[in-house]
């Protein structure tokens, strides 16, 4: 599946602006949802800027003492399947998105989504598909309007900025002086952020409608 801007999507957005507009101080809330976390970013009342602002649980890996796994799992792990995905309910999720949306007057969401070049679809955006679903039909969301943008390069982008600005070296981290989870939520919401201000910079240019 690639990314395509139709008309109607265009509309859409327009109309967002404009309700944007008409109620100074809503917000749109931006999602990077991966495997085991959700980065969360928000725009600024202006909706000009995105800024991180959380990481949600999505799943916690469990190994074979069905104890969680707090770090990278080894090549070795991978091969042999020593551990599971035990995932977070949508429901706990769902609650506390609307808590965010309620604290911070949220009007809509703007979700990634992994697009490919050659219209492919796998399984990553298969999951994201089922999870956006899950988000426009919840009714602890009261239907608030779901977009998606295209995220290709938003986790690259946010890695190479967390390593920029890494700390010191660890020998626990990976030479980036945070734990492996602390920087895959940092990732996360980096990558939200990067995902958002590109959909915000899409709102403005589209032209003025009457």
């Amino acid at each position: 599946m690639s990314f395509r801007v139709s008309p109607a999507y265009a509309q859409s957005v327009a109309q967002l602006r404009t309700a944007l507009r008409n109620k100074p101080g809503r917000r749109v809330l931006g999602l990077d949802v991966g495997s085991y976390f959700v980065g969360l970013a928000l725009s600024d009342a202006s909706n000009m800027t995105a800024q991180p602002l959380a990481s949600l649980k999505r799943a916690v890996k469990i190994d074979a003492n069905n104890q969680p796994v707090h770090r990278k799992i080894t090549k070795l792990e991978l091969e042999t399947k020593s551990f599971r995905r035990q995932s977070v309910p949508f429901s706990s999720i769902a609650g506390v998105l609307a808590a965010y949306m309620q604290q911070y007057n949220v009007a809509a969401l703007c979700v990634g989504f992994p697009y490919t070049v050659d219209g492919r679809t796998d399984h990553a955006q298969s999951d994201i598909k089922q999870f956006v679903q899950q988000l426009q039909t919840s009714p602890q969301l009261q239907r608030t309007p779901v977009f998606v943008w295209d995220e290709s390069f938003s986790s690259q982008a946010a890695s190479d900025r967390l390593r920029a600005s890494a700390g010191p070296a660890h020998p626990n981290t990976g030479g980036m002086g945070r734990t492996w989870t602390a920087r895959k939520q940092q990732s996360d919401m980096h990558a939200a952020a990067g995902i958002l201000q590109e959909f915000l910079d899409y709102m403005r240019s589209l032209p003025a409608t009457p």
